[in-house]
């Protein structure tokens, strides 16, 4: 990405714990672009595999996390781009599929990775407010998730972990910004 202007920044954590909230308030503030992985063009074709199996759907996640992916790699030579989950959410929300063989294909990376949590009870209180809560969004399943995150992203040396319990949406907002400010000062 030798053009490449401004950050990617992508936002990972289980449902609830931030993400969108943090990702749109900070595309706004910044005057850059928001993205979700899969994009809603892919993501809205999820019924047509519905029932398949978890390999289809790994490879449909994947495919949408490429799209987001060479999206915002393209309108990050104009804006900052801020992608809601990436390929971190395919890897942790589908480990048995990748335990069982499936590989994650190179995709264009991000500049830093922003890794939101908070605890179980504020997790499912901020699920129990949703009118489209899906059954996978229970506390066991996303604690065996958030195991996966925890697993994929120990490799990663661009990952900023915030708690969202701690750090309201201005504090968390400051952390993100501050970071990248640091980020831009070491490359110039």
């Amino acid at each position: 990405m030798k053009n490449k202007k401004h950050p990617i920044v992508c936002f990972e954590g289980v449902d609830g714990s931030g993400k969108t909230t943090l990702s749109k308030r900070l595309t706004e503030l910044c005057g850059g672009a928001y993205l979700k992985s899969p994009p809603d063009e892919i993501k809205n074709t999820r019924h047509l595999i519905s029932g398949a199996g978890d390999s289809i759907t790994f490879h449909h996640y994947i495919y949408g996390n490429a799209a987001a992916g060479l999206k915002a790699k393209e309108l990050s030579v104009s804006k900052p781009v801020f992608l809601d989950r990436y390929h971190y959410s395919t890897r942790a929300y589908h480990y048995q599929v990748i335990k069982d063989g499936a590989k994650v294909p190179d995709l264009p990376e991000e500049d830093l990775i922003v890794f939101l949590h908070a605890d179980w009870e504020t997790i499912e209180k901020r699920l129990g407010n949703r009118n489209d809560r899906k059954p996978h969004e229970n506390i066991e399943n996303l604690k065996k998730i958030f195991e996966k995150y925890e697993e994929v992203l120990s490799k990663k040396n661009n990952v900023l972990k915030i708690d969202t319990n701690i750090h309201s949406v201005e504090d968390s907002i400051r952390i993100v910004l501050e970071r990248l400010n640091k980020n831009h000062e070491r490359k110039t």
